[in-house]
């Protein structure tokens, strides 16, 4: 199972001594065409796993809020596999629920294939929502997704999560008092 880490690759080259002295000053803003440094011909020194945990209470008062009836939904900026791993470190993706990664990795392990998994399978109970998926998005599908009682949005841009904000807002408009949608 992925942990949510972030992995950082790492590369180097010798720079010769008289083109880069001490005190060298590297531009490295803007594009890669506006370094005053060699980006190309550098040899691989390996990887780095990064490991930035939610804070201790994250995860009880996630609970917390479940608890009084409060959907908590996570937004974020995270990759996809990143957010999935966080949310159920944080109980934003409760134990038991399935996502279509959890479906597919289920069937990998029992020797099938893992993309015969129907995106529409009632087993899955939780979804992560990518922000390049989210582009495509009517309000109408919006309020599909918004259905689910485990929900992430991963990649996401500002304008993306502007469109979230309005979509919870015409959601919790649509309901009644009582917490069902209203029958008009």
């Amino acid at each position: 199972m992925d942990g949510g880490e972030r992995v950082l690759g790492i590369a180097y080259c010798e720079l010769p001594v008289d083109k880069f002295p001490d005190g060298f000053e590297y531009h490295t803003s803007g594009s890669p065409e506006d370094f005053n440094f060699p980006i190309t011909g550098l040899t691989f020194g390996g990887l780095i796993s990064l490991i930035d945990p939610p804070r201790e209470a994250v995860p009880g008062s996630v609970l917390l809020c479940q608890r009084a009836g409060i959907q908590v939904i996570m937004v974020t900026g995270d990759h996809a596999v990143t957010a999935e791993a966080i949310a159920k470190q944080v109980n934003i993706i409760r134990k038991g629920a399935k996502t279509i990664r959890d479906l597919r990795a289920d069937l990998t392990l029992q020797g099938k294939d893992p993309d015969s998994v129907d995106p529409n399978d009632a087993r899955i109970n939780a979804i992560v929502i990518e922000g390049k998926q989210l582009q495509s998005f009517t309000p109408e599908r919006l309020d599909e997704v918004l259905d689910y009682d485990n929900i992430v949005f991963a990649r996401t841009s500002p304008q993306q999560k502007l469109f979230i904000v309005k979509g919870l807002q015409d959601k919790t408009i649509k309901r009644g008092k009582g917490g069902a949608p209203d029958k008009k």
